[in-house]
């Protein structure tokens, strides 16, 4: 039950529950911001210590700024990488559904739009986001800039931050698949880029191995990719084995087996890309991730050396 919880401005967790008669004043105030007012903000992750990673501050800029594009996408400190995956991808191959989940409200509020069970399951945020000491943003904001957390403050393209924010509340509902259901950070820490496309944008897709092209019928063929990463078919891709890099001694940083685009070993393991063009001259497509920095460039065969993943929508 999504109203069984609010969380608020303080990310500390207060039993609510539905309207009925004998409601206070006060719970049904905390309805109205939960659903029409954005208030019930998603929980923000705790550090080591057990204390809070950051504090909602007003966001500056706006919705949108000039073209929908993969590069507004910049991943923070969650595990969203499949959800900004899914966003990316729908940014380069179908911009006009990005625009369409939001609606400015004109109030310092947006509705965002998603798709689930089948139904457009719509949420209200507000234009808070949660903020590093230094003013920065803590999770998912503005790229461009080569994997720079910009400042929650500044004149900032907000698409991105408040569709991964939108998705955290709407985690609370159950709706969404993930194991845990709480409106949280935390709670969209690890996800299927396959499942998000799809709540992304309503439409079907399919997830298959990268495959050879006289095995086309058991995944994806060099060919078929090409298809349809030329088409306008939102493809994501993941599931990297050991021959891409991970954190291999536990210290929170990538240990990388190459520094290199074009080198398997700058791929990451547990980690999901968008694959946004494909280059006929020299037979490469080019893989964006998330974190707006560390993208690839890779062959057909090099990402089924990774035994990579590929998951598309079906239009």
């Amino acid at each position: 039950d999504s109203n069984a919880w609010y969380t608020g401005y303080d990310s500390i967790r207060n039993e609510l529950g539905n309207l009925e008669a004998g409601t206070s004043t006060q719970n049904l105030n905390l309805l109205i911001g939960k659903h029409m007012l954005g208030t019930d903000r998603p929980e923000i992750h705790r550090n080591s210590s057990g204390n809070l990673s950051g504090s909602y501050t007003e966001a500056g800029g706006s919705l949108f700024m000039n073209d929908v594009s993969f590069d507004d996408v910049d991943q923070g400190n969650m595990g969203t990488c499949y959800l900004l995956a899914g966003l990316a991808g729908t940014a380069n191959d179908k911009p006009s559904m990005i625009r369409d989940m939001f609606t400015d409200n004109g109030d310092g509020t947006y509705s965002v739009r998603f798709y689930t069970n089948g139904q457009a399951d719509y949420v209200t945020v507000d234009n808070m986001m949660a903020t590093r000491s230094n003013g920065a943003y803590l999770y998912a904001n503005d790229g461009g800039d080569n994997g720079s957390q910009d400042l929650v403050s500044g004149n900032n393209e907000l698409w991105v931050a408040l569709a991964e924010k939108a998705y955290a509340q709407l985690n609370e509902s159950g709706r969404l698949g993930q194991q845990e259901a709480t409106n949280s950070y935390a709670g969209i820490s690890g996800g299927s880029s396959a499942l998000a496309t799809e709540q992304i944008t309503g439409l079907e897709t399919k997830s298959e191995g990268a495959i050879h092209n006289w095995l086309s019928w058991f995944g994806v063929s060099d060919g078929e990719l090409q298809e349809l990463v030329n088409g306008n078919n939102i493809v994501t891709v993941g599931g990297f084995n050991s021959n891409a890099s991970t954190d291999d001694d536990g210290d929170g940083a990538i240990d990388w087996k190459s520094t290199s685009s074009t080198n398997i070993g700058r791929a990451v393991q547990s980690h999901a890309y968008s694959i946004v063009g494909y280059n006929a001259t020299n037979g490469r497509y080019d893989i964006r991730n998330p974190w707006d920095t560390a993208n690839l460039s890779l062959t057909h065969a090099q990402l089924r050396q990774l035994g990579a993943n590929i998951r598309y929508s079906l239009s």
